[in-house]
């Protein structure tokens, strides 16, 4: 099943489409305006003749035939008719906003069930139901309900954003767009009926103005799929961000009553995807920040291990007990040899010329901490820096960078926040259960 009609749209069909504010027609017609949408659109609402100037039909069956796609922006108890009168006209993808399906009980699964079938039958490419719809920033064509504003991806590389949940596929969508990053689609799969994040996956791998894909979930529902799939994203130097929901009993249970799906055991989960270069976070912010970090980066695959910065002694000694605790080498650089290698890994992560790293830079003393001393900044790394130094971050007060790539074929960053940190101290516990993790060793959490 081709899903490019549905994300790439030339014609769309509102049903439901309404003049009255806050409304789902509405809130659709409102974001095709805001964007210019010049191709056909059709509307639909048997209490109107026009809205806005446009001529509005009373029912589907008046629609022309062969439409790309159609937003059903009706209420649940008309959905299945509705979806079956599409499907009849030609129609090729349908966006499916209402809830009251599989997620409210078995006469809603039921419902869901049903509309599976016969978009299973007709072809029809369906997203949602309980969804909020999706947003294809490279063609300007936005079919939510959602106030949307423009941001046209241009020749920026681009962050895909899917997710079972319509409210947290807008905030890092807009988080994104507020850091300057370009966001080539934004898709809420909501119950998933037919069309899944997989088939989001496999079609993002494939798009040329799509480099990372950031993926919020409740439950994987093909497994062996979304591993294909994850390995074929990293053959083609793409790369998958994940946040996976669900990893409480309590969080499970939400899934359920969120979007009826079911989740399976988290630490398999775990151990699968990023055995296959899935780069697996633990937190929204981090879905944000990694995929800013790849965009932003100019070589990321670099095979390395483990590289610790400060010019802070407490940050230097807690991290090298740390990364001896876990059976990492600790190879301590005078700094006229440090400075050498960081001039060398700086130009090869930035693509750029040879930079030149001053030793006495390195051998400054600096006032850190609460403590008032005065210490001298040490390097430690493990495994080469090299391959470990992919980023370069110049941050005011207590600078720290924390670059990890255990596989020289998973992404590597997953990393704690990289910025001005108020209060270090009480940030070291979070920057040690990461560089746990990312070695294999449980992370002991901290409160």
């Amino acid at each position: 099943m081709s899903i490019s009609r549905l994300l790439r749209p030339r014609s769309v069909a509102v049903v439901g489409a309404s003049p009255t504010p806050g409304s789902l027609g509405a809130g659709v017609l409102a974001n095709l305006g805001r964007f210019r949408f010049s191709g056909p659109l059709h509307l639909v609402n048997p209490r109107y003749d026009r809205i806005d100037e446009r001529p509005c039909v009373r029912s589907i069956a008046e629609l022309p035939d062969g439409i790309d796609c159609a937003v059903l922006a009706i209420p649940q108890m008309y959905v299945v008719e509705s979806v079956r009168a599409c499907a009849e006209k030609g129609i090729g993808g349908l966006i499916v906003l209402a809830g009251g399906f599989a997620e409210a009980g078995e006469p809603g699964k039921r419902a869901q069930e049903e509309i599976a079938a016969i978009a299973a039958r007709h072809g029809l490419a369906l997203q949602g139901p309980n969804c909020i719809g999706m947003i294809n920033y490279v063609d300007g064509v936005p079919l939510m309900f959602g106030a949307a504003p423009f941001d046209a991806l241009g020749d920026r590389k681009g962050v895909a954003v899917v997710s079972q949940s319509g409210a947290m596929a807008s905030a890092v969508r807009v988080a994104l767009q507020a850091r300057g990053i370009g966001v080539s689609y934004s898709v809420s799969t909501g119950n998933e009926a037919s069309l899944g994040a997989e088939d989001f996956l496999e079609e993002f791998i494939g798009d040329p103005h799509t480099y990372v894909i950031a993926m919020l979930m409740e439950q994987i529902r093909r497994p062996a799929r979304f591993l294909e799939l994850a390995m074929k994203a990293r053959e083609v130097g793409k790369f998958v961000v994940l946040h996976h929901l669900g990893r409480s009993a309590a969080g499970k249970e939400a899934a359920r009553t969120h979007t009826g799906a079911l989740s399976g055991d988290y630490e398999v989960m775990a151990a699968q995807v990023v055995a296959r270069g899935v780069c697996l976070v633990d937190s929204l912010e981090l879905l944000i920040d990694v995929p800013e970090l790849l965009i932003r980066l100019r070589n990321v695959q670099t095979p390395g291990g483990t590289a610790v910065v400060a010019e802070s002694g407490d940050v230097d000694i807690t991290q090298h007990s740390v990364l001896v605790s876990i059976g990492r080498g600790i190879q301590e650089k005078d700094n006229v040899a440090m400075a050498q290698e960081l001039a060398d890994a700086m130009g090869a992560a930035l693509s750029c010329s040879r930079p030149v790293v001053d030793a006495k830079w390195l051998d400054k003393s600096r006032q850190v901490g609460s403590s008032g001393k005065t210490v001298k900044p040490k390097i430690y790394l493990a495994c080469g820096i090299s391959g470990a130094f992919q980023h370069l971050v110049g941050i005011k007060g207590n600078p720290f960078i924390v670059a990890i790539n255990k596989n020289p074929k998973a992404p590597i960053f997953q990393v704690a926040d990289v910025g001005i940190v108020d209060d270090l101290l009480e940030f070291l516990p979070e920057l040690t259960n990461k560089i746990r993790e990312m070695h294999g060793v449980s992370a002991k959490r901290t409160a």
